[in-house]
């Protein structure tokens, strides 16, 4: 399933209905998502030598790869929504880590629950979002859209169904 967006490295893309997700959305009043019942979730991995090295804490070194990944994430998003504009669709990408609340740490939407819905993934043991191809490895970014799009078939897969613990749980 992994794909690569403009030539920046191994994303993982899915699409799915997330129309009943919407009531949980906190975007502020007149930003129109009534229409916006598709999503596209967009993961990419992470440095496992950046995340190793994260022992006791996040390190100078992890702060900026995660930023940068976000940079990367919100430039991939942008790419998706003018594709989505000039098939005549409507698009709105919602960027990583953006709190609507720091107070309360609330932000637009839940990226986990929009990749959940549209099978990037599975809720592990650890309460993370974990994927077949790196575990909980991974950094989020959504696409809300009003074109119907189609998900992927990808097996169901929980921690729980497995006698003996796998390296994706």
């Amino acid at each position: 399933m992994a794909h690569v967006i403009a030539g920046e490295g191994p994303f993982l893309a899915a699409a799915g209905d997330i129309s009943d997700l919407r009531e949980h959305f906190n975007f502020k009043p007149g930003v129109p998502v009534e229409k916006l019942t598709h999503g596209i979730s967009l993961a990419f991995p992470l440095s496992e030598p950046v995340l190793e090295g994260c022992g006791e804490g996040p390190t100078i070194l992890y702060e900026h790869h995660y930023r940068q990944v976000n940079v990367l994430l919100g430039r991939a998003a942008l790419a998706v929504h003018g594709f989505i504009r000039g098939r005549g669709g409507v698009a709105l990408p919602v960027p990583a880590s953006v709190f609507t609340d720091w107070k309360t740490q609330a932000a637009h939407l839940s990226h986990k629950m929009i990749a959940l819905r549209t099978g990037i993934g599975w809720i592990g043991r650890h309460i993370l979002l974990t994927t077949p191809e790196y575990g909980a490895r991974v950094r989020l970014v959504s696409i809300l859209t009003d074109l119907v799009i189609q998900p992927p078939q990808r097996p169901a897969i929980e921690c729980g169904q497995f006698r003996q613990r796998t390296a994706l749980c």
